[in-house]
């Protein structure tokens, strides 16, 4: 196949994993964090207490 191009470095299967995994927990944190900012918001738009407000 010629679109293939030589890596300068050897890239193994644990690499991949780790990579994939780090990623997801990136992704998990990012998600989070926004919707821990947004729950006050969310919960003055359906005129509940945030204490009683869940998800």
């Amino acid at each position: 196949m010629r679109w293939k191009k030589k890596l300068p470095f050897k890239f193994n299967r644990s690499v991949t994993v780790s990579l994939i995994v780090a990623i997801a927990f990136f992704m998990q944190f990012l998600d989070t964090t926004a919707v821990n900012t947004a729950i006050p918001a969310m919960a003055r738009s359906f005129r509940v207490d945030v204490i009683h407000f869940c998800l």
